[in-house]
């Protein structure tokens, strides 16, 4: 079994939190749910050149996708083929991270899982075969950085939306207004709320929400026996347990007593089933 990570260099660590690469990974369960993040993913699997998405209140019903996905930036869970991934690996953005490479708008794909080739053309099936004909998986993330590089449609530098916005997002708790967080980047609010919108891919609101979601996330993984949901929906930001309990439900289609009993070992990712 190998499990593995590579930070690429410098632009593309700006934009990129990692590269990842799994093989031989065998589980007992068939389907996961996948927590929302806020991010963008590409997913290749190597074993074939296909990939299935399902929906999560009914598992059942299912997508057909190639074997180049990309996972648009998420509010909203959604279910995995946990076999799929015997064989597989993906680039897992920053928030706002994957913008200069999509060629539109990042709310264009939000809570959307699409084939890669419908926004890179043959360039996807070409990155996946270049992927599979190198040798080792060192070689393989060189390939993916190449690629990636080859694939900017925008200047790699980042706005004041990312540098900024996000920053005081993150070290206020997402407690700040949204007017405040505006006014802290040099934006209207309008400007602020259109610009984060098309580069982070959702309203500074809804990341917000999420941000405070996946916080929560971590707080049950420090206190994974007695979780003290009084304690987490206060340390996390929430006005109220009620809150905490609605925003949990809603990102994760779980309550958080079902996520931390059922949680699996990867974070975000919970067996169905």
């Amino acid at each position: 079994m190998i499990v593995l990570s590579y930070i690429p260099k410098p632009p593309l660590s700006d934009f990129v939190q990692l590269f990842w690469y799994y093989d031989g990974l065998t589980f007992p369960h068939e389907k996961e749910r996948v927590m929302p993040d806020g991010s963008v993913e590409i997913v290749i699997n190597l074993a074939e050149d296909r990939l299935y998405t399902y929906d999560p209140i009914d598992p059942n019903q299912s997508q057909t996708h190639t074997g180049c996905l990309l996972v648009g930036p998420r509010s909203e869970c959604f279910v995995i083929d946990a076999d799929a991934q015997t064989s597989v690996i993906g680039i897992h953005f920053k928030p706002g991270g994957a913008y200069p490479f999509l060629g539109c708008p990042s709310s264009e794909t939000q809570n959307h899982n699409l084939s890669l080739d419908l926004l890179w053309g043959p360039r996807a099936a070409e990155m996946r075969e270049r992927v599979l004909q190198a040798i080792t998986p060192l070689h393989r993330f060189q390939v993916l950085e190449a690629m990636l590089l080859s694939q900017v449609t925008q200047p790699l530098t980042q706005s004041p939306v990312i540098t900024g916005g996000l920053f005081h997002i993150k070290q206020t708790n997402a407690l700040l207004p949204i007017s405040e967080l505006a006014d802290r980047v040099g934006y209207s609010q309008r400007r602020f709320i259109q610009r984060f919108k098309e580069e982070v891919g959702m309203t500074p609101k809804r990341f917000s929400r999420i941000y405070r979601f996946q916080q929560a996330i971590l707080s049950i993984e420090e206190m994974p026996q007695y979780p003290n949901w009084a304690q987490i929906a206060l340390n996390c930001g929430y006005f109220d347990q009620a809150h905490f309990n609605h925003d949990f439900r809603a990102f994760s289609g779980l309550t958080p007593s079902q996520f931390a009993t059922q949680r699996g070992e990867r974070r975000n990712h919970v067996p169905v089933g």
